[in-house]
């Protein structure tokens, strides 16, 4: 929002000795006539004249410089649309605020404010049309963005960490605590009604195009490519009339830095939207579109894939069967105590079930080759080893509703004493329902999804409760298997070890061959390990290929296992001819990196080549 006000200096400040607002007949002629034709001029000042009058016991109190009375004014930027009289409504509005504004001795200082409120990112323009006032200053019109007002803050009516239960974060009570403060100023509302808003504010009313981003960008960290053409026009309007939050804006006020932050109710709204009627199918096609465009990047190790893979495997999870109401009523009867679905606990167990299939637990189990081999002895094991899982993860459950991304590793030496613990940092990401994507450079992981353990011990902390699923992300053609074992949570980037039981996944999304397995220790002892000193259990799961054979729960929509694999793809091979644009960014930056494409000077040849071969292809079908 943009907030700009006006008091004592007035866009065009006239001589009140000459003309004062109690007096029409002594206006300037140059006055008289740039005012002649504004309909409703003399009627706004004859207005405030009456208000004064009618307040006189409010205007005569001492401290002109102390506001008296706060006149705002929302969307003030259709003031400035210009009237079929060719002036703009804003004109008669600041004249009228010139006027009683103050400054001549036969004129009192009534300390009247005017706050001029916009979503709109583009100063109003205040300055009249020189038909009207002939001024000899300098008028920029509606072309340097103004600065957000920040005075509301964010997060100020949210719990504090240990003011809830972990268990009871779900409730609509504590969820719309958090972002900004509009939701909390609209309680009167049931919840039912507060998600409609949500969503009706999430949309606008300007571009019904820009609804799927909308919608995908505030859950699932869409980036926006900003050398695109149509990327500051999408930003601009995003923030105006989506929601979108301006955090940055340069000295010239020309650069800015724009986010869906997180806000928990509004991805639950986003969520609602998204899986009403067909939309995932439709929302899909058009964010497959604007990829197509450039406008969307979609990263180089299937980070936007694996994004969309793991929230929407949970929406539909939680949608296997159809939702009246996107919130499950509280035993109490409470309606703020009512829990909203997409902010609910889930089972571990039954979400991976879910995820891989119905029978993954035994099959992964079975599949899974015990110390090089598929024996006998070996598939004991592997049943041992997933009955062990089970048990282990019988009380895990999982809670997130949107992805946030950092810009730097989980773990950072040199932010000393402000650097999280990794239980608190774990554990404010479960309360907000909030899942992690990590930075370019993390080493090891890509994505952390924090879990909670519910057990029925009075005197285990929520702190002590946490756990995380890391998941390491892969696109290449070549599989990555051996990653795996790698993957350790006590890296000096990560620092996450703890008792509880943890799962590393790695999901090679690039290759066709379909693959689900796993392994669990066989005996654990909480000592030190090649895992990590004193670090709990992993499971540690790997998949490959983008199908319904890996990932069973992709049948249910017919359009998101084709964008999942078409993303990848365009990660490869960038669509509509960028390829060769590519290949000149990657040349010239030759000697940034010791991989091929920044090495191999004779890429440009083979690109030509490769494309050659394509058109020869085409024209032979």
């Amino acid at each position: 929002m943009c907030m700009h006000g006006l008091r004592e200096e007035a866009e065009h400040p006239v001589d009140r000795e000459e003309w004062p607002m109690e007096q029409d007949e002594q206006l300037g002629e140059h006055e008289k006539q740039a005012t002649a034709r504004m309909l409703g001029f003399r009627d706004m000042i004859t207005a405030y004249s009456q208000m004064r009058n009618s307040l006189k016991a409010l205007f005569s109190s001492e401290g002109v410089h102390k506001p008296k009375l706060i006149i705002a004014l929302d969307e003030a930027h259709t003031l400035s649309m210009v009237t079929p009289n060719h002036y703009h409504p804003l004109t008669i509005l600041c004249r009228a605020i010139s006027l009683y504004s103050g400054g001549g001795p036969r004129v009192t200082q009534d300390a009247v404010w005017v706050v001029f409120a916009s979503t709109a990112l583009k100063v109003i323009g205040i300055a009249s049309p020189q038909p009207y006032y002939n001024s000899a200053r300098v008028f920029a019109d509606e072309k340097l963005a103004f600065p957000s007002f920040c005075q509301l803050g964010w997060d100020q009516m949210a719990d504090p960490l240990h003011g809830i239960a972990a268990t009871d974060v779900a409730q609509a009570g504590h969820i719309m605590g958090y972002g900004r403060a509009l939701w909390k100023s609209i309680q009167g509302n049931s919840v039912a009604e507060m998600i409609a808003i949500a969503i009706a504010k999430l949309c606008g009313v300007k571009k019904a195009e820009n609804i799927p981003l909308a919608v995908l960008s505030q859950r699932f960290c869409l980036h926006v490519a900003f050398g695109h053409h149509e990327a500051v026009k999408f930003l601009e309007s995003s923030v105006a009339s989506n929601l979108r939050v301006r955090v940055f804006i340069s000295e010239d006020r020309n650069s800015l830095l724009t986010t869906y932050p997180s806000e928990s109710l509004l991805s639950c709204a986003a969520a609602s939207l998204l899986h009403t009627m067909s939309n995932l199918d439709k929302f899909l096609q058009a964010l497959e579109e604007k990829i197509l465009n450039g406008m969307i990047d979609v990263g180089k190790s299937g980070e936007l894939t694996s994004r969309l893979l793991w929230l929407i495997a949970k929406d539909l999870y939680i949608r296997r069967t159809p939702l009246l109401e996107p919130l499950v009523g509280a035993a109490d009867g409470q309606e703020w105590n009512s829990e909203l679905i997409d902010c609910q606990m889930i089972s571990v167990i039954d979400y991976f079930r879910f995820v891989f299939g119905e029978n993954f637990w035994e099959q992964a189990g079975e599949t899974a080759k015990w110390g090089g081999k598929k024996t006998k002895a070996a598939r004991e094991k592997a049943k041992a080893a997933c009955e062990q899982a089970k048990a282990a993860f019988n009380n895990a459950f999982v809670n997130f509703s949107h992805w946030v991304s950092m810009n730097e590793d989980i773990s950072v030496r040199k932010n000393g004493v402000d650097q999280l613990p990794a239980d608190e940092w774990t554990l404010r990401h479960w309360h907000r329902t909030s899942a992690v994507q990590c930075c370019h450079g993390q080493p090891l992981v890509d994505k952390m999804i924090p879990t909670y353990f519910k057990d029925n011990d009075p005197s285990c902390r929520d702190l002590s409760r946490v756990s995380q699923i890391f998941i390491s992300d892969k696109a290449r053609r070549s599989p990555n298997k051996k990653d795996l074992s790698d993957i350790i949570r006590n890296h000096d980037s990560i620092n996450c070890g703890s008792s509880r039981p943890w799962v590393a996944i790695l999901v090679d999304l690039g290759l066709k061959e379909s693959t689900v397995e796993f392994t669990f220790p066989e005996r654990w002892s909480g000592r030190s390990t090649t895992e990590g000193a004193c670090d709990g259990p992993c499971l540690r799961i790997y998949a490959s290929a983008i199908n319904s054979n890996t990932f069973p729960f992709l049948s249910r929509s017919e359009q998101l296992p084709l964008t999942l694999r078409n993303i990848i793809a365009y990660e490869e091979t960038p669509p509509n001819g960028r390829q060769l644009t590519k290949t000149v960014q990657e040349q010239v930056e030759y000697g940034s990196t010791s991989m091929g494409r920044h090495m191999r000077w004779e890429a440009w040849g083979e690109t030509q080549s490769s494309k050659a071969k394509g058109k020869k292809r085409k024209a032979s079908v």
